[in-house]
């Protein structure tokens, strides 16, 4: 919430040629709690992974709006490709 309260103009980021292979239907479809709650990690991972075209962009941008007074660092994502 505090970068949109900084920022207001962004650039267009266009979705990843290969795009994720699980959808939120796929998570939807599990039967089981305990399997949804798996496949959702696995989920977050693949979509992250499909996105690193974008990955120093984001790094970047939120290091220097959310971080101005640290070194830039990417310390703080926690699905690295």
């Amino acid at each position: 919430m505090r970068i949109a309260r900084i920022r207001k103009d962004w650039p267009r980021l266009y979705p990843p040629e290969k795009k994720a292979g699980l959808t939120v239907i796929d998570l939807l479809q599990e039967v089981s709690d305990e399997e949804r709650d798996a496949l959702i990690g696995v989920w977050m991972k693949d979509g992250w992974r499909s996105w690193a075209g974008c990955h120093d962009w984001v790094r970047e941008t939120t290091d220097r709006l959310l971080l101005p007074s640290r070194k830039k660092s990417c310390e703080c994502v926690k699905f690295r490709c």
